[in-house]
């Protein structure tokens, strides 16, 4: 099982079939394109101290005030897109290896 029909399978309560599979997974990369550059100076000034895990609530904080859209669906699926790029982000700038890679 790949991750993505994990996921569909949480949202939708059933498994995709190939083709579904492969519309999610391409509407996955797709929002993740839309990742809100607005979070990264957010997380830039955030104790290096701090534990990870509130590194991480407060990314998942900034992303809701940054790009939320009324909509649970949507947010829930905008989430799981940009959640890669919050915890590569929040690597990058905990651990000192420069500015964060965009996404492409």
């Amino acid at each position: 099982e790949e991750p993505e029909e994990v996921i569909f399978l949480l949202l939708y309560k059933r498994l995709p079939n190939r083709k579904e599979l492969r519309e999610f997974k391409r509407e996955i990369r797709e929002r993740a394109k839309n990742f809100p550059k607005e979070v990264i100076p957010h997380l830039q000034s955030l104790p290096k101290s701090a534990h990870p895990m509130s590194w991480l609530m407060a990314g998942i904080l900034y992303l809701g005030m940054y790009g939320k859209q009324d909509n649970y669906e949507e947010d829930g699926l905008n989430l799981i897109a940009w959640s890669n790029e919050l915890i590569a982000n929040i690597f990058r700038i905990r651990e000192g290896w420069g500015e964060p890679i965009p996404y492409d």
